[in-house]
């Protein structure tokens, strides 16, 4: 059986799900190129994470509560201080407490809240497509 050299793996199988995704990383290799493979593993298990919590969060809850909190459009920064600032208030943490019955569980379902509005906001984006554009200008 031969020793890998340098590479980065992922697989995954779970009921119907099925993923690998795989990379030999050699001398021509760039650090730019495992770093777009990364992100790309990274796009493949975020949705499953929420498809798996969904059995003990309310995900749709939580995603109408971020097309409420979130408008669609650009934002501007006093937009966007405004949604942080909602985030961070009460009316959003007695919403929670509506889905989530312990104080573990509401820090999970505030977590992904947060997450999915700065997905809206598309302030947490970092993608395979942005790492292609890049490497295609340089």
């Amino acid at each position: 059986m031969e020793v890998p050299g340098d590479h980065v793996s992922f697989t995954a199988k779970h009921k119907g799900w099925i993923v690998a995704k795989k990379m030999e990383i050699d001398e021509t290799a760039e650090d730019i190129d495992v770093a777009r493979l990364l992100i790309s593993i990274r796009e493949t298990f975020e949705n499953k994470i929420y498809e798996y919590l969904g059995n003990d969060i309310d995900i749709e809850v939580i995603d109408t509560m971020v097309d409420e909190i979130v408008p669609s459009g650009r934002l501007n920064e006093d937009k966007i201080a405004s949604i942080l600032a909602t985030l961070k208030g009460g009316a959003v943490t007695r919403k929670l407490s509506e889905i989530a019955d312990t104080k573990e569980k509401k820090n999970i379902a505030k977590a992904i809240l947060v997450e999915k509005a700065l997905t809206k906001m598309k302030l947490a984006e970092l993608t395979p497509k942005m790492i292609d554009k890049y490497v295609e200008k340089r």
